[in-house]
């Protein structure tokens, strides 16, 4: 090969990389509730709407924008195929419609978008509104978001999809909305088809005279897949079939419907057949009921001759759990990391992670975990929440740091909590971080601050002889002496934050400048053997 094919087949080369790599290109971009939209949307300097993020000229299609906790006023057009997703999930995040007849986000005509991790509701205009509304976007992926979750905070539907095609709807909440929890729309021949709804709560949504669960309503080409849903207490139908291709569970063990289906109202009709065709209902769950009484509740064709048979022989007879096979506690520096795995969930809002404060507070909880009641009266407090997944049958792992502890001993536990309000904690476990081994002055926070700030300090454990305790008693387990005291430039006292006793231990104060002036200040612990002055800034 002479020199020029050489040169000419590695610039082809190069320029196929070249040309990869921007197909391949990912960037992220951050909105904020602090942020500004004249910004560039680094996560120092992000966004602050996210309709201003998905227009910026910046954001292409496969790009990843990540929302700040916080409460957003928009109606969002996804016009981009991009990842939208809160950074800590539902419970932090809430966006909340404004326009009139508008969707909170519309994805119109747009595939490959993911919306993951929101509160959404405020659709309540008209019956063409929800939470999430897709229309002709294919290859999308709707998970973890709650469409309405009570009477004041709903959508008319929760999420709909017209004429979509190959779309994920998974482990969403869908409740309390006006009409339908989870609509799958369209007409006789151009439906939403081939779409995946997945281990998604739907309940008591009732607002309408037609308030079904979930609805098919066209589309006649390739199923769509109901899995591990559950659907209850809607205000008619649990599950309307009204036209288009369904299956909600195969006979085969290793495709079981997993659904469960219970609670509707409409003449206790759980599910309603208006198709000719039948549909495939197998290894669902109806409420612990005999075969009669199941049938009972389905609308198929023992009750019209026009309408398909209803095949759900055999069904489950118990509903999934909430299965804890792991729970773990590890100290990672400073830190407490707990880790958790279920096996399998059914209605599972999430977990609440609660801590005895010392070990003096727990020392009498082990064997009351699993007790029903007010955690308050067992020395526990609550410190976090972390959402479930809502309906699985197959193993999800979760992990909390708690980055708040002290040194000494505690307990950890989980109170795992149903859609419906259903509590029940898991066994503790324990964790050790031993006693400061030194004294220690850490830099205030913030720093610079206007106007409060904190100072955190570590006193070890002393040793101290002997003395006469009032009881008559000897004793060693005397505090430290300590004293905290701000100055001035100068060297002038400002306040005296601490002068006491203390045990050993790590402890917070908080410190207020508010009638002080702009300038560095000057802070001091000081005990027996030990003086350690840091500086600080007040900025006005």
């Amino acid at each position: 090969m002479n020199i020029s094919k050489l040169i000419h087949v590695t610039s082809l080369f190069i320029l196929i990389f070249l040309i990869s790599f921007q197909v391949f290109a990912q960037s992220t971009y951050y909105v904020s509730p602090t942020g500004n939209d004249a910004n560039d949307g680094s996560s120092a300097h992000p966004w602050l709407t996210i309709q201003g993020a998905i227009n910026n000229s910046s954001v292409v299609n496969g790009d990843i924008i990540i929302v700040k906790d916080g409460t957003y006023h928009e109606s969002i057009n996804v016009t981009k195929g991009i990842t939208i997703q809160s950074e800590n999930g539902y419970l932090s995040t809430t966006v909340i419609s404004t326009g009139t007849n508008q969707s909170v986000f519309l994805i119109n005509g747009v595939n490959n978008v993911t919306i993951k991790g929101f509160t959404a509701y405020g659709a309540t205009s008209s019956w063409n509104n929800a939470g999430v509304k897709l229309v002709n976007a294919n290859n999308c992926t709707i998970t973890n978001n709650r469409c309405g979750y009570d009477a004041s905070h709903q959508n008319w539907k929760g999420i709909q999809l017209w004429e979509a095609d190959n779309n994920t709807i998974s482990n969403n909440i869908c409740n309390f909305n006006s009409e339908i929890g989870i609509q799958l729309y369209g007409n006789n021949s151009t439906g939403s088809d081939n779409n995946l709804i997945l281990n998604n709560q739907v309940s008591y949504n009732n607002g309408a005279s037609s308030s079904f669960g979930i609805q098919i309503d066209g589309g006649n080409t390739t199923v769509n897949n109901i899995r591990g849903n559950v659907v209850e207490n809607n205000g008619s139908y649990g599950v309307y079939i009204k036209n288009g291709l369904l299956n909600l569970g195969n006979n085969d063990v290793n495709d079981k419907g997993n659904n469960t289906i219970i609670n509707n109202n409409s003449g206790a009709v759980q599910l309603y057949n208006a198709m000719s065709s039948a549909v495939n209902c197998y290894y669902n769950y109806w409420g612990n009921i005999d075969s009669t009484t199941i049938d009972s509740h389905i609308y198929d064709n023992d009750e019209n001759s026009s309408s398909g048979e209803v095949f759900f022989d055999p069904w489950i007879d118990d509903p999934l759990p909430v299965e804890l096979t792991t729970f773990t506690a590890s100290v990672i520096g400073s830190a407490v990391r707990l880790n958790w795995q279920t096996a399998t969930e059914v209605n599972n809002y999430g977990f609440e992670i609660e801590r005895a404060s010392s070990l003096s507070n727990a020392s009498n909880l082990r064997g009351q975990e699993t007790q029903h009641g007010n955690s308050d009266l067992e020395g526990y407090t609550k410190i976090g929440i972390v959402n479930g997944y809502g309906n699985s049958n197959s193993p999800k792992n979760y992990e909390y740091t708690d980055n708040s502890v002290k040194y000494g001993k505690y307990l950890y536990r989980l109170k795992q909590i149903d859609i419906d309000g259903v509590f029940e904690y898991s066994k503790s476990v324990e964790v050790d971080l031993g006693i400061p081994a030194k004294f220690k002055l850490s830099q205030n926070y913030p720093n610079p601050f206007n106007p409060t700030t904190t100072i955190e300090y570590s006193v070890p454990q002393i040793t101290h002889p002997l003395i006469p305790s009032r009881e008559g008693k000897e004793r060693s387990d005397r505090g430290v002496s300590i004293t905290l005291k701000i100055y001035d430039i100068l060297g002038n006292e400002i306040a005296t934050l601490v002068n006491e006793e203390k045990q050993s231990g790590i402890y917070k104060v908080n410190f207020d400048a508010k009638n002080l002036s702009s300038g560095i200040y000057y802070y001091q612990l000081r005990s027996d053997n030990y003086v350690k002055t840091k500086k600080m800034i007040l900025v006005k």
